[in-house]
């Protein structure tokens, strides 16, 4: 094709997402643009959230007739069980009046509505103690509401939620992700200037982000025979998020993070006990870490990185096993692992290396421990199925071991 047979084509930076996504011009007609009516789809348009936002500050008010991130959505909903209670509750807190404007010309009616769902349905499960649910209703929105970056974080959250609840008001999945990048975006530039203001914001953010992650891949991996190799740089860009709460507590000890009450509710784990693993965890866990002392010339630097992993994981292993019914606790030491490996063993684990992949198979077991959890679902099986493509006989007895657990 000639050069002059080829149109002309101007970004439309404002257009639906469904045009974004096939990259193609939107013509932002509402409801419904010309392409997404001639095709059925469900028209999507941009939330006004981050508009004029570095992702530090607060957002630009939004008009009327601004873009908006979900459609098609019921409004008759009463004031007690609705999204204005979750404003209502907010605005009579302590947060101070220059916050509240910004609040009342930031959300749209659709943020309202996943912000009430966050504080209604999302921070409620899973914790076995109430204060756990105050923090989550109450600190985190509170850091939300300075730092749009956290806010994007806790809306793709619930929307991702309500997809997991099939509620087909939305297309929640192109909502959720239009807000996680804009959540990562303003996550990563605020940890280039971490001050004793942001630092909470960044530490609560850094715990919400895996969960999204896990979240809106999940489906993509029940549905599709999803290559091993796709799985294993998905778990690598995980690792990394979850290695971000650690860098976080490690660079900034300041008073305000460390004796925040969302800090020590994440270093709860660090007070359980563990019990005795079942023998043949033991024996398992035995055998990995007598092959990486026999394979110890070649793994270079590596070696005692490895060996530090197994160790973790095997403590971690153990408090599960302490406690069975506390699954929010559970869930500190499965996502506590990774922090405390750091990147060098996630830097290994992108290069496949195969101790690293064999370790991983056996954290597959410990995140399938959590698969009641309604982000994480098979994630553990996944893990153990594509780590056992790469490894050849000397490490084979580690995915083996591990396949017996989560086929069980």
């Amino acid at each position: 094709m000639s050069a002059d047979t080829i149109r002309a084509h101007s970004k439309s930076r404002t257009g639906c997402l469904r045009c974004k996504r096939r990259k193609v011009k939107c013509d932002e007609i509402r409801p419904r643009c010309t392409a997404c009516n001639r095709r059925d789809d469900n028209c999507v348009y941009p939330s006004p959230f981050a508009a004029g936002s570095n992702g530090n500050g607060s957002g630009t008010a939004g008009e009327d007739d601004s873009s908006r991130a979900c459609s098609n959505l019921s409004s008759s909903r009463s004031p007690e069980s609705g999204p204005s209670s979750a404003l209502a509750s907010i605005l009579k807190s302590d947060t101070d009046l220059a916050t509240r404007r910004t609040l009342a010309h930031s959300l749209d009616q659709h943020d309202l509505r996943l912000l009430w769902h966050y504080m209604r349905k999302v921070a409620p499960l899973d914790a076995s103690d109430p204060l756990i649910v105050e923090i989550r209703q109450d600190d985190f929105v509170q850091e939300a509401l300075q730092y749009p970056f956290m806010m994007e974080a806790l809306l793709s959250m619930s929307a991702l939620h309500l997809r997991a609840w099939r509620d087909r008001t939305a297309d929640w999945a192109l909502v959720a992700e239009l807000k996680k990048s804009r959540a990562l975006k303003g996550y990563i530039s605020t940890l280039t200037d971490v001050t004793d203001d942001n630092v909470l914001a960044a530490f609560c953010c850094s715990t919400i982000l895996p969960i999204t992650f896990l979240a809106s891949s999940a489906p993509d991996m029940a549905a599709t025979a999803t290559p091993p190799g796709d799985v294993v740089q998905a778990i690598c860009t995980l690792l990394r998020l979850q290695c971000g709460i650690g860098a976080v507590m490690r660079t900034f000890k300041t008073d305000r993070l460390w004796e925040s009450r969302v800090c020590k509710m994440m270093t709860r784990a660090s007070q359980a006990k563990p019990t005795d693993l079942p023998t043949e965890t033991t024996e398992a866990l035995a055998h990995l870490r007598s092959t990486l002392k026999d394979t110890r010339h070649q793994l270079t630097d590596y070696g005692g990185i490895y060996l530090s992993a197994v160790c973790h994981l095997e403590r971690c292993l153990a408090l599960l096993s302490s406690n069975p019914a506390d699954i929010d606790i559970d869930a500190e030491h499965v996502f506590g692992w990774p922090v405390l490996c750091g990147e060098l063993y996630v830097e290994a684990l992108v290069s496949k290396h195969p101790p690293a992949l064999a370790i991983l198979a056996c954290y597959g077991v410990a995140l399938h421990h959590l698969r009641a959890l309604w982000f994480i679902g098979d994630w553990g099986q996944h893990i153990v199925h594509a780590t056992s493509t790469y490894l050849d006989s000397t490490w084979k007895f580690a995915t083996s071991w591990a396949r017996r657990h989560v086929e069980g």
